[in-house]
């Protein structure tokens, strides 16, 4: 056996030398992010400097773990049957982290667990061994503040890289600390990450609490996106959800039978039986009608119509824009000549005043009011759109550019003051840009581009090279390469390509 583990391992030292050699060869360098002999992350498993090692590692604890359990159980030998048991307990240590130890809310034992794995976490330490470790804590109902902080800890001291699985185990935080806003973004932040570093177990876990939280809330769309989204691993537990979204919007598939057998194909049949019984029970609404604004009091004036509905609207969490429309007609017939000659007529009387400037100040604090509630998409409102709604889209739209470019700012004179974050914290900053420029594309995407195209592309560089932060430089260089493919910056194109080709 001894021998055999020494040839197996000798092919497979002989074959990821090759492939690093044709790697290297077809890889090019680039003057912005030249790269390294050695990669943090492998493409395959072959490519990864410890495979042999672990190969063998692995080959010699499966036959201890094999010889002594089967010969304890046979000679009813304690100490050997412990020490084989022992073997197989460092045979599988992630799949015991997460199936045992965390499933049963044991959180630092699994955590523990988990860093002894030299397959699944071996290169991904201390971010693999914290993402189960998280993953424990975000299903529990009410998990202890003391054992979050303690897995944070463990995540933000780690003087490595930070890797996709760090980026899923701190959104998994942020749910167990019920910030389940920004935990989808975290968690939805993933698939910026190379395959390499954010691999199908990481994402994996990433995908099904997001189409878990969107299930329970209600969002089917939401649900059925993550199921059929193919950058998302697929999970037996995916695919339950996936049929149950497609019942719940109405579609003819799957059928009674067809969402019992997903549901037996899933894992923890005995906590989404009652879900999967209520869902095929129901009737479904095939559409949601939108909820209207209510008729104002007849008793009010112009005026007081237009302030009845706006407070009516800020009390809708989703303003459908139609009801935005609404507001903002009722804001154009009440800022009309009816009030300036009231206006006009007050000022006389008290000798004074200038009837223009107090309908301009109350139209600009209307718009400022109406701005955060435009919908990103106006287009399914029919007929022409008020002139207060459009000068309200237009500085809500001026407000996200100002902001998009002080944040770039910000971002780019800390780059040269070599002022450096914390990884998580790093990540953060580059969510909260990506953030604002999306904001900015809905109104000019070529503009919103032009903002960050070059300063970011820098910023990304020098994280590449100076803090040696590759997977977050590589995430980086992945986005302003998507955005120059959709607008067709060939040059962005090319120059974030060979970025991104460089070794993580």
């Amino acid at each position: 056996m001894g021998a055999a583990a020494g040839l197996f391992a000798a092919v497979v030292l002989v074959l990821r030398l090759i492939n690093s050699a044709q790697n290297r060869q077809a890889t090019p360098s680039t003057d912005s992010a030249a790269a390294v002999p050695i990669s943090r992350g492998s493409s395959t498993f072959w490519q990864d400097s410890g495979a042999a090692g672990t190969i063998v590692f692995q080959l010699i604890v499966s036959g201890v773990a094999v010889a002594c359990i089967g010969g304890g159980v046979e000679e009813r030998n304690g100490l050997v049957l412990t020490l084989g048991l022992g073997a197989f307990y460092l045979l599988f240590p992630a799949w015991i982290a997460r199936s045992v130890f965390a499933a049963l809310g044991f959180v630092r034992l699994a955590y523990f667990t988990a860093w002894f794995s030299r397959v699944e976490w071996r290169r991904d330490k201390p971010g693999g061994p914290a993402l189960i470790a998280a993953w424990s804590l975000a299903q529990q109902d009410q998990p202890w503040p003391s054992t979050i902080a303690w897995v944070e800890r463990r995540l933000s001291s780690s003087k490595k890289a930070l890797q996709g699985s760090g980026v899923v185990a701190f959104g998994l935080l942020e749910a167990a600390k019920g910030r389940h806003a920004q935990a989808r973004d975290w968690l939805d932040s993933v698939l910026m990450f190379d395959p390499r570093v954010a691999p199908p177990q990481v994402r994996v876990v990433a995908a099904e609490w997001l189409a878990t939280d969107a299930a329970a809330r209600g969002d089917w769309k939401r649900v059925k996106a993550i199921s059929e989204n193919r950058k998302w691993p697929g999970s037996s537990t995916l695919t339950l959800l996936g049929a149950l979204a497609g019942r719940m919007l109405g579609e003819a598939m799957p059928t009674n039978a067809g969402l019992w057998f997903w549901w037996l194909l899933a894992p923890r049949r005995w906590w989404t039986r009652s879900f999967v019984k209520q869902a095929t029970a129901q009737t479904v609404k095939r559409t949601v009608a939108e909820k209207a604004l209510p008729a104002p009091p007849e008793t009010l004036d112009a005026v007081g119509r237009a302030t009845f509905l706006t407070l009516a609207l800020q009390g809708h969490e989703t303003p459908a824009a139609s009801s935005v429309v609404e507001v903002a007609r009722a804001w154009e017939a009440a800022l009309g000549t009816d009030l300036r000659s009231k206006l006009f007529m007050r000022a006389t009387l008290v000798g004074g005043g200038e009837p223009d400037a107090a309908v301009e100040e109350v139209r600009q604090l209307v718009e400022k009011a109406l701005g955060p509630l435009l919908p990103s998409k106006l287009g399914s409102v029919h007929g022409d759109l008020p002139s207060l709604l459009q000068s309200a889209a237009s500085a809500r739209n001026d407000g996200v550019y100002a902001e998009l470019e002080e944040r770039m700012t910000r971002m780019d004179s800390r780059k040269v003051a070599n002022k450096e974050l914390p990884p998580l914290e790093e990540w953060r900053e580059v969510l909260a840009l990506r953030a604002l420029y999306k904001q900015s594309c809905e109104g000019d995407h070529a503009l919103a581009h032009s903002v960050i195209r070059d300063k970011l592309v820098n910023f990304g560089v020098w994280l590449y090279n100076q803090r040696e932060e590759k997977p977050v430089a590589n995430a980086i260089f992945r986005m302003l390469e998507s955005e120059a493919v959709a607008l067709g910056d060939s040059d962005s194109e090319k120059l974030n390509k060979k970025n991104g080709a460089c070794d993580l």
